[in-house]
């Protein structure tokens, strides 16, 4: 079986799942067509159009929140509890006669918890971003932990950029959920105050590759963590919804990322 798969975002500058879905359909020897979906605006036509000829994909930034609602409001379709919760999808799976959403990233941040043993618990974080991906990690760490979002947006369940001076020495974790890091925003720098920050544990980047913490200016025991791991974690998830080959992380996770590291 041959199958059309893809990743829809804007502006999709760099993306390594086409290499990650390469690697994983090589080992499995499947036959696959991995494509970038670059788009900078979706709707209803256009969702049904990727439905019918692809036979799965991901979702990155910005769209992971409406595509959610867009694949809701249809009736032949399955979304699971914790997309319902989240309200933001990045994996879809078309089916002969229905249409599978769900929200892989949530296994690879499980993963990258468990990779980096990091301690997530009655922990201060505040979370850059007010996305797909930001409400996603809001809906994991919520229970035990004190949240803070700051976003760019105005709205009553966040702050503005401006006022993180007045709590950042009370963060403990630092989630960067925006694009700045990545291409085409590599140069640029995250809009805080780092030298504020004098209890920070862990920044986390979801971004990846080899400049990602270029800019940062935190002291020197912050514990870095980039989404490489993350990445490759939710992009095995979402292989093996498509394929049911049921690929472990553990098995091919070295093996992807030395094959990453020769595209930075």
């Amino acid at each position: 079986m041959n199958y059309k798969l893809g990743i829809l975002g804007w502006p999709l500058k760099r993306t390594y799942s086409p290499i990650i879905h390469s690697f994983l359909a090589s080992i499995c020897n499947l036959s696959i067509e991995y494509e970038k979906i670059v788009v900078n605006e979706i709707n209803k036509t256009f969702l049904k159009d990727i439905n019918k000829n692809f036979d799965g994909y991901n979702i990155t930034v910005p769209f992971k929140s409406l595509i959610y609602k867009l694949i809701n409001e249809e009736s032949s379709h399955e979304l699971d509890e914790d997309s319902h919760e989240i309200k933001a999808i990045n994996t879809v799976c078309n089916l002969p006669d229905n249409l599978i959403a769900t929200n892989t990233d949530i296994i690879g941040i499980n993963q990258t918890v468990q990779s980096f043993d990091l301690d997530f618990v009655n922990k201060n974080i505040l979370i850059l971003g007010s996305g797909g991906t930001s409400k996603m990690l809001q809906y994991m760490f919520s229970v035990s932990n004190n949240i803070h979002v700051a976003s760019r947006q105005n709205d009553e369940n966040t702050i503005q950029y401006s006022q993180i001076d007045s709590i950042a020495d009370e963060i403990d974790v630092l989630i960067n959920t925006t694009p700045i890091g990545m291409p085409p925003y590599a140069d640029q720098t995250l809009p805080i105050p780092h030298e504020k920050f004098k209890n920070l544990q862990v920044f986390f980047s979801l971004g990846y590759g080899s400049n990602i913490f270029t800019n940062n200016r935190f002291e020197k025991n912050v514990l870095c963590v980039d989404g490489l791991t993350m990445l490759i974690a939710q992009a095995i998830a979402s292989f093996n919804i498509w394929t049911s080959k049921g690929v472990i992380f553990d098995d091919v996770f070295n093996k992807i990322k030395e094959r990453l590291s020769n595209e930075n």
